[in-house]
């Protein structure tokens, strides 16, 4: 995912010295967004957002909500007991913003699309 690669070079290019634990765990965050949530979202978002009403299929929809439920469950057990996603603040960009942009992108591409 691009959004990714730019936060790891930025962080690289500030010469951010993190510990390895914390910045592993801010890209374990990242690449779980990158091919475990926005793979089950994305089929929503093409029929409620790219596909004419016309045309579009309301299963692939259900199906894409309940594959998104289960993951958002996982990043929610994970965010009951952390501030953020990646354990310290001082990882909150690396860690936090892919999270925010693709559920923000889901989100707001569906309300527009359903007038809602």
């Amino acid at each position: 995912m691009p959004s990714c690669a730019i936060l790891r070079a930025g962080m690289v290019r500030a010469r951010c010295r993190l510990p390895v634990h914390a910045r592993a765990d801010a890209d374990r965050w990242m690449d779980w967004q990158a091919v475990s949530l926005a793979p089950a979202i994305g089929p929503a978002f093409v029929q409620l957002v790219r596909t004419p009403l016309e045309q579009r299929d309301s299963v692939v929809v259900e199906n894409a909500g309940l594959e998104a439920e289960k993951r958002l469950a996982i990043l929610g057990a994970h965010l009951a007991s952390h501030a953020f996603v990646a354990r310290a603040a001082h990882t909150m960009a690396m860690g936090d913003i892919p999270l925010a942009c693709s559920i923000d992108r889901e989100s707001t591409g569906s309300r527009e699309s359903t007038g809602s």
